[in-house]
């Protein structure tokens, strides 16, 4: 497996708040994970497109 493949799996948020669990403890000082999550939706929109045609 390569370097990239490996260091993307510190990419999921599942694995960050897994290490920030079993360190926690350990550390005297706060840490804080911001997890930013994006909605995508896909909205129809009720105008109609004319096509006009040259000339």
């Amino acid at each position: 497996m390569s370097p990239c493949v490996l260091l993307l799996e510190f990419l999921e948020e599942s694995k960050l708040e897994d290490l920030v669990m079993k360190y926690f403890g350990f550390i005297n000082h706060p840490i804080y994970l911001r997890i930013e999550k994006t909605i995508e939706e896909e909205i129809q929109s009720k105008e109609k497109v004319k096509e006009v045609s040259p000339g």
